[in-house]
């Protein structure tokens, strides 16, 4: 029991330096540490439970609340330790129910449903974060016009050849921004976390730490009323104003990234056995990174039309049914 309070309390205080870390420097480099400070905090809750996380949530939270303050540390605990937290826990539960035979069979929580939770997390968080910045449109535009303005600024001094941006382009540009920024930053936030899972979970393989089997991720689906969220978001992202069109949109962003990620899986499911597999995975990866959007587009259309598509994936059946034993349980 010592050791897991232990490594809870240390993967807590090493989160909430890197998280502490991620206030000064550069913007960007500042974000990226902000995304993956919680992988201590995600290997000691696959690797020892709940109670370790506790542990971090405690020992982190106190750190930053003695030398920062009681809302960095609240802010630690909303962006850091809970969406690890929850997650973790989410990936360790299973559920025990008999086949007609009569043995055990244990059911693992399906890798699907981890990423829709991920992407409800991450939109909640960017949904926080627009709130942080304004309680309404005229306060969020405000504070997003002057980032852009301080950002302009730093990263593109003014000389004699380049004018400055004129007050009705900064106006366009922070419109522009405002329009994207909610999806782009629950996209982040999502990958962020599957990413830190991910790894996670390697590490605690590999240590053989992790009370699961390794899933299948190339088989991964999501549920049934996934196209649903991603319709329905959209609409409201289109239809809907101010800060009700941003939620929409931080969740039309989550639930698209989602079925990029199906996509993927469908690469991948479909490519193994193949000679050119390697190249086939090198040329996917590298065309989303490269024509971003335009492809990742593709691999959505890709998830969403897999029902009735030619590249549908031959997935084991489902489990036979059978009277469950229990309520779903977590890690022993």
């Amino acid at each position: 029991m010592s050791k897991i309070y232990l490594a809870g309390l240390g993967a807590g205080l090493v989160c909430a330096i890197a998280f502490a870390s991620a206030t000064g420097g550069h913007p960007l480099g500042a974000f990226v540490l902000f995304l993956l400070a919680p992988l201590p905090v995600y290997l000691v809750g696959l690797g020892f439970g709940g109670l370790a996380v506790v542990a971090a949530a405690l020992s982190g939270g106190v750190f930053l609340g003695l030398f920062t303050g009681p809302l960095v540390a609240l802010l630690f605990a909303a962006t850091q330790i809970l969406p690890a937290g929850v997650l973790s826990w989410l990936a360790l539960l299973r559920r025990d129910s008999l086949t007609p035979g009569g043995s055990v069979m244990t059911e693992w929580y399906p890798p699907g449903r981890l990423v829709m939770w991920a992407g409800i997390i991450a939109a909640a968080m960017a949904i926080g974060m627009m709130l942080i910045l304004g309680q309404d449109m005229e306060a969020l535009k405000t504070g997003l016009r002057a980032g852009l303005e301080k950002y302009l600024k730093d990263a593109m001094p003014q000389t004699d050849t380049a004018p400055a941006m004129s007050d009705a382009d900064l106006d366009r540009l922070t419109d522009v921004t405002l329009s994207f920024l909610p999806a782009v930053t629950a996209m982040s936030m999502m990958l962020a976390m599957l990413l830190n899972l991910w790894v996670a979970g390697r590490v605690a393989t590999a240590s053989g730490a992790l009370a699961r089997p390794w899933p299948d991720l190339a088989a991964v689906t999501l549920p049934a009323g996934a196209p649903l969220v991603l319709a329905g978001s959209v609409i409201a992202a289109t239809v809907l104003e101010g800060i009700a069109g941003l939620a929409a949109s931080a969740a039309a962003g989550a639930a698209y990234l989602a079925f990029v990620l199906v996509g993927l899986a469908i690469v991948h499911f479909t490519s193994r056995g193949r000679p050119l597999r390697g190249l086939i995975l090198g040329a996917t990866y590298a065309c989303l990174i490269v024509f971003n959007t335009g492809f990742s587009m593709i691999l959505a259309i890709m998830g969403l039309t897999e029902p009735f598509s030619p590249l549908r994936r031959s997935l084991p059946p489902d489990p036979p049914p059978g009277p469950p034993s229990g309520p779903p349980i977590g890690p022993t």
